[in-house]
């Protein structure tokens, strides 16, 4: 997913866009746990947790059918580990649930970093005590691997450019050598960008820490969606209890 557009999603207009970056990391943080400690066989808390998901996905103001489709990338990553599950345990319900849990975690989560710009999602974390070197690492990993996605589609636009011939079995062996090459220079090309950047970023005054313009305030709608938020995760959860 380019994060172009994950930043462009994250800044639209929408009523999910609205909410205090705590309360949405707070809420999706309890999802993540009720989701991943139900039973295996209570479909119907499942549905419950889906049925959070439709209606988040539905107030939006977001591009489902794109949004969707990112989140079935990871979805054969479940899969294999439904399937070692099934052949160690036997038991298709449990791979079932494997699979639907994983996708309802990567929905969730998709939301909150499409619907949140990354500073204020960075301010949030630092907010819950979170130590800042690790969202530091954070936020550099997210930045630069876009760096070396960025210079491989620059990179692969001149070699297009230069020779436009067809991949043929004569022409393999040469293109494996080329490729090989060209990975050296992606990772050459990416660290001197990622230099250029880094002195930019301290030439800009950067101390470290994620500043934002205007200090966000909760409101009394982001206390009352949280609480009415928690209140449902918890009551589903204590439902699977009994």
């Amino acid at each position: 997913m380019r994060h172009t557009a994950i930043e462009q999603w994250a800044r639209g207009p929408g009523p999910l866009h609205g909410i205090d970056a705590r309360v949405k990391l707070l809420v999706v943080a309890a999802f993540l746990v009720a989701v991943s400690t139900t039973p295996s066989g209570n479909w119907l808390a499942f549905a419950a947790f889906a049925t959070m998901v439709v209606v988040a996905l539905a107030i939006s103001n977001l591009p489902i059918r794109r949004l969707l489709l990112r989140s079935a990338l990871l979805l054969p990553f479940a899969g294999v580990f439904a399937i070692l599950s099934y052949l160690h345990a036997g038991d298709i319900g449990a791979s079932c649930a494997l699979v639907v849990r994983s996708q309802l975690c990567i929905l969730a989560t998709i939301l909150l970093v499409a619907t949140t710009p990354l500073p204020l999602l960075l301010s949030a974390l630092e907010s819950f005590l979170v130590p800042t070197s690790l969202l530091e690492i954070a936020q550099f990993l997210y930045r630069y691997l876009f760096v070396i996605v960025d210079q491989g589609q620059r990179m692969r636009l001149a070699a297009t450019s230069r020779d436009s011939r067809r991949i043929t079995t004569a022409n393999r062996r040469s293109l494996l050598d080329r490729a090989a090459g060209a990975l050296a220079t992606l990772f050459a090309c990416s660290y001197k960008r990622a230099e250029g950047i880094h002195r930019a970023t301290i030439a800009r005054g950067s101390r470290g820490g994620f500043p934002v313009l205007t200090k966000p305030a909760l409101k009394n709608a982001d206390i009352l969606i949280a609480a009415v938020a928690l209140l449902f995760l918890l009551g589903v959860r204590i439902a699977t209890l009994n």
